[in-house]
């Protein structure tokens, strides 16, 4: 591995509507290569949204304007394949700022635990909740306990005054 090419994470998606803010630990190859978030179509992420559908700018947008933001933690490292677990050389994305900057964001749900071990490290004041990871390799809950959890947790974080109504 000292020998992998060093890779970079993609922009991050976020407006003055973000509310939400989804960190994920680092995108996959399928999504550096199409330079899209959760492109590998194995992959939850949009199956939860109820948005495999519609094309990549149409997933953006539902996004947008439902107040989620995307990105990841780690800015830029070291990996071979697509495991976490072969992650190195870690350089973080400076999350503080672009919080500080994008004010209406109040919560961050993490994508996996290595999302969230990492965010976790920040200690930036933001409430967070880390959610199973959409990654095809987390078989160890179903499909619809996944989709349970996420939908919940996005129902919680975006209602107006932060308790469930």
């Amino acid at each position: 591995m000292a020998n992998s090419a060093k890779l970079k994470c993609l922009p991050a998606i976020v407006s003055a509507r973000t509310r939400v803010l989804i960190l994920g630990s680092f995108p996959g190859p399928e999504s550096l290569r199409r330079e899209q978030y959760y492109a590998n179509t194995q992959n939850h992420f949009w199956k939860i949204f109820s948005l495999e559908s519609l094309s990549y700018e149409e997933r953006k947008q539902r996004l947008d304007k439902a107040g989620i933001g995307l990105w990841d933690v780690i800015d830029s490292c070291r990996r071979e394949g697509s495991s976490d677990t072969n992650i190195r050389g870690c350089r973080m994305n400076d999350i503080g700022k672009l919080v500080k900057e994008y004010s209406a964001i109040r919560t961050v749900l993490l994508n996996g635990k290595k999302a969230g071990d990492l965010f976790a490290r920040l200690e930036l004041d933001v409430p967070f909740k880390i959610l199973p990871s959409t990654s095809p390799a987390n078989a160890i809950i179903s499909f619809e306990e996944k989709m349970d959890i996420w939908r919940n947790a996005l129902r919680y974080a975006l209602c107006k005054d932060g308790k469930h109504s």
